[in-house]
């Protein structure tokens, strides 16, 4: 199955852009850990200020890329994008993240690769906007693919990736860097989630059960994002 992380790396490749202009960023989820000290109702105002403050300077200094909170997610809280070299130096930088400090909050970090003209920089850092983040892991019971089989697949792959991107909708793509059950991340906007999963049908790994699509509403300030180049003329 390592095959597939290749076949996911090349799909980024052959969406409008060269592997020279790949860039490696951390994505950070900020969790809620399993029995999480309680904080009393009395310091929440104070404590969300210190967060705020914490993940604005980020964003001020250019370390972040990206930064919102996931809606209707459970105990995935935010997700904070850095332009970090490797997991170890972004957990180094939220060390005093006052929540993580507190053991309110615990970062799982994903490495992953992606064209980095497809960011943008926001004017303001409040400024929020409706988008989506996804991520393709490996479906329950999925089938094993050949070499073979999967270079019979890429053409239709790597296609509903470029059509995606030429209408607008898909933003971002990547690879996860030695993911093993989490094999890339998406990004759109301006579509409801419904025609998401149906655009995603198309995809022929979606479709023979290899891969699965998990997708979650993501605040995110607007202009974070350019989007990805497109084929259009």
């Amino acid at each position: 199955m390592r095959l597939l992380g290749v076949v996911f790396f090349a799909c980024t490749v052959a969406i409008g852009f060269a592997q020279s202009s790949m860039h490696k960023y951390q994505l950070v989820f900020l969790m809620l850990p399993v029995g999480a000290p309680q904080i009393a109702e009395s310091q929440k105002q104070e404590f969300m200020q210190a967060h705020n403050y914490f993940l604005q300077g980020l964003w001020k200094s250019g370390k972040s890329r990206a930064i919102g909170p996931l809606m209707d997610a459970g105990r995935l809280g935010e997700i904070v994008i850095l332009e970090e070299k490797d997991r170890d130096a972004a957990a180094k930088l939220l060390a005093d993240e006052p929540g993580i400090k507190r053991g309110l909050f615990e970062a799982n970090i994903l490495e992953f690769w992606t064209e980095a003209k497809a960011f943008g920089h926001a004017d303001k850092f409040t400024d929020l906007e409706p988008m989506w983040f996804g991520f393709l892991d490996i479906a329950p019971n999925a089938p094993k693919i050949d070499a073979k089989t999967s270079t019979s697949l890429m053409d239709g792959h790597l296609g509903n990736f470029q059509r995606m991107a030429d209408k607008g909708q898909l933003l971002l793509a990547g690879p996860i860097a030695g993911g093993r059950k989490i094999r890339g991340l998406i990004f759109f906007r301006g579509i409801p989630k419904s025609t998401i999963l149906e655009e995603m049908k198309q995809d022929p790994f979606v479709q023979r059960g290899v891969f699965r699509v998990n997708l979650m509403k993501w605040t995110v300030s607007k202009g974070s994002f350019r989007g990805l180049e497109t084929k259009k003329p």
